[in-house]
This record gives structure tokens, C-alpha cells and sequence, in this order.
């Protein structure tokens, strides 16, 4: 087993991972890929994280999905968007456009790197939304959402009301993270079930059991896994998610492909 080398790629005999920098508009966005040695499939996952503290307690989770599909023979993106994590940019420049614009460039960056693979996206919390929007526009075959926020309106009025309460009606931003007006007034306008409607792939929401949740929108599948939604979430739970999300993907992508052959030999 080799070590890191330079600190920015690493591989033993079955993964490779390496960790970059790209770029998103003006900013400098920050991205850990890991890809399998040999690929056994062509799938490829861009994993859009969510937003603010969130994001934060959801990263491992995202990490443990683009792991599970490289484990499983593909290859996995996470990225931290703009204003967040070792990501460029400034929180209260950020808006939904801008966030759908550098999951495309996630989506770009990979495939530099792994040309072979056919990348989709999927998304966690807010990142769902955010995948939509992004898969819908550039035609993606497949989209795993995990424990989906579908309205970000809805999303961000949630966290204010949260964050009023915590802080007993004082101002102040959403835990500790701004929320620019641009973000807020772009989440106002987002139309991301028109997007679902749209969206010409299969797409699943992925879930614990607990707690109960109304059914996804059409067309959206659904995948239920034995265990809770907490946050901060329960590290030994995520592996468990992770899997879910990575079989449904890897059997839609190869679903997809084999109905797309059968169209080309007809």
C-alpha cells in the first residue's frame, strides 16, 4: 500500500482517492474524489452536500456514499460549495443558482478526472434540491436523494424559525451561518418540483424508517432503511444509509443503460 505521496492522492490495491481544487465562477471549490482501482461499473456519483451546519453534520454521510460507490466498483465526488468547508467564496454571496452552478462544475471536474465514467448526481438534505435542478438541466439518467429538503423556501423559513427560538428572538444568523439575501430571495424562486417533473431519469428518495415520512413526489422512487434521522446523526447508522443509496444507484444506472442499448438496437 502506497502512502500519500504528495498529500493530494493516495491508493491501495482496490481505491484510489485524491483531493483538488477546481473551479466554480470566481471561486476555488474543493473536492475529494475516490474511484475504484478497476471498475466493475460505469457509474459515477457527484454527492451535493447540504448547507450550513447541515452540511456539517451531514459530510460524513456524504463521504460514506461516494465511498460506497467506489467500494462497489465505480467512483465517488463530494465537494464543499461555495462559502462552506475548505471551499472559496463568501456565504452571503451565495445563491440557489450559483450552488446548481458548481454542482455542474462538481459534475465537469470529475469527469476530468474519470472520463470513463458516466457521472450523475444525487444529494443530502438541501443538497437534493440542489441536485435536482442540476440533473434535470443536464439530462442525468439517475438521482439518489438522501433524506431529501425538496422546498427550499420552506427549508430555509424552517432553520429562521429554529434559530429565533434557540437564540430567544434576538437576531443573529442561522447558527452561526449568514444567510445572504441573495440565497434567500433565489430560494423564494427556486422551482425544484417543476424540475422533479422534468427530470427524464429514475430518481429515489432514500430514508430511515423514523421518522415517519409522507411518500416522495412522483416520480420519485423510494427506499425505506431500518433505523433514525437525528441530528447530530449516529456515526454508526450512516454506513447502513450509504449502502441503500449506493445498490438502488448502481442497479438504476445499470437499468438505465441496459433500456438505453436495447433503444440503440432497435
Amino acid at each position: 500500500m502506497s502512502g500519500w505521496g504528495d498529500g493530494a492522492a493516495w491508493q491501495d490495491e482496490r481505491l484510489r482517492r485524491e483531493v483538488f481544487l477546481f473551479r466554480s465562477g470566481p471561486d476555488l471549490l474543493y473536492g475529494s474524489l475516490t474511484a475504484a482501482i478497476h471498475p466493475t461499473t460505469t457509474l459515477g456519483l457527484v454527492v451535493v452536500p447540504s448547507w450550513g451546519q447541515d452540511m456539517a453534520d451531514q459530510l460524513e454521510l456524504c463521504h460514506h456514499l461516494a465511498r460506497q460507490v467506489a467500494e462497489s466498483g465505480g467512483a465517488g465526488l463530494v465537494y464543499h460549495p461555495p462559502g462552506q468547508g475548505d471551499s472559496g467564496g463568501r456565504m452571503e454571496d451565495v445563491t440557489v443558482e450559483g450552488l446548481t452552478a458548481a454542482a455542474m462544475d462538481a459534475v465537469a471536474a470529475a469527469a476530468a478526472r474519470v472520463p470513463e465514467a458516466s457521472w450523475q448526481l444525487g444529494g443530502v438534505g438541501l443538497g437534493a434540491s440542489v441536485a435536482v435542478l442540476a440533473a434535470s438541466a443536464r439530462g442525468s439518467s439517475v438521482l439518489p436523494l438522501v433524506h431529501p429538503e425538496l422546498d427550499p423556501e420552506e427549508y430555509f423559513a424552517r432553520l429562521e424559525r429554529y434559530a429565533r427560538l434557540a437564540r430567544l428572538g434576538t437576531e443573529g444568523g442561522l447558527f452561526g451561518y449568514p444567510l445572504g439575501e441573495g440565497l434567500s430571495r433565489s430560494a423564494r424562486t427556486a422551482d425544484v418540483s417543476a424540475a422533479l417533473s422534468a427530470f427524464p431519469g429514475r430518481g429515489a428518495v432514500v430514508r430511515f424508517s423514523s421518522p415517519p415520512a409522507d411518500p416522495p413526489p412522483a416520480p420519485l422512487e423510494e427506499v425505506v432503511v431500518p433505523g433514525e434521522w437525528l441530528q447530530p446523526l449516529s456515526r454508526s447508522d450512516l454506513p447502513s444509509l450509504a449502502r441503500a443509496a449506493s445498490r438502488w444507484t448502481i442497479d438504476a444506472a445499470a437499468g438505465t443503460e441496459r433500456l438505453a442499448s436495447a433503444e440503440r438496437r432497435a
